[in-house]
Order: C-alpha cells, then structure tokens, then sequence
C-alpha cells in the first residue's frame, strides 16, 4: 500500500512536468492502477494493522480522510492556478502529500498475532 501511495505521488510529479500526450498517458496509467491498488488495499492493511473489532468504524474514517481529500485537493489547485497562472506548485503540493501518506503507511505495523500453538508471533520491521 504504500508503494502505491509512493507511486501516486511520482506519478503526480510526472504530471507536473508533462509537455507530451504519451507522458499524460503514462501519468494516468500509473495514477489509475495505483489508486485502483490503493483502494483494494484499505480494507486489508487496516485489517491486519488493527485487527478486526472496530474495522467498520476504522474504515469510515479512512474513506472520509480520502473523501474530504479528493473533494479539497481540486479545490485548493484552482485556487493555486488563479493565483499563480499555473498548475505548477499544485502539482508538487500534491505529490508531496502522496509522499508523506506513503511514508506514514510504512511506517504503520501489524498486529502481532497468535501462532497454532498460541504463542504471540513477533512482527518482522
């Protein structure tokens, strides 16, 4: 999950410094599959970071952080675009925040759980 968030951020940059129609198409091919991956993704990595007692609740967080954010973020490029004639700094705005939510996810755990013989499992780094 967090390689795609790294690659949403990368592909947003990659977008910044499009001057061509096959680095658009490239942008939207890496953006596309990975926010796909990232989506399939939420529900199994909060599983498995948090176990599964409060997942509803967990996950309608989640999905709000990223609602409010794709509502925002488009909001806050234009604003960035009248003020600025350019889609520029938005652009890194963005990937930088793709950036930092990749590394927060690495940065998340699993649960350590029980083995079949139940002992606590250690959880690798």
């Amino acid at each position: 999950m967090a390689l795609s968030c790294l690659l949403i951020g990368a592909s947003t940059l990659m977008l910044g410094a499009a001057h061509s129609s096959t680095a658009i198409w490239v942008f939207a091919l890496i953006f596309g599959f990975s926010m796909g991956a990232d989506y399939m993704l939420i529900p199994l990595v909060a599983a498995e970071c948090f176990g599964t007692t409060s997942l509803g609740k967990l996950l309608a967080l989640i999905v709000m952080g990223y609602s409010l954010g794709q509502w925002g973020a488009p909001s806050i490029a234009g604003r960035i675009f009248d003020a600025r004639h350019s889609y520029e700094l938005a652009w890194k705005i963005m990937a930088l925040a793709g950036l930092v939510g990749s590394a927060a996810i690495y940065a998340v755990r699993p649960l350590p759980r029980e083995n079949s013989l139940g002992r606590v499992d250690k959880v690798s780094p």
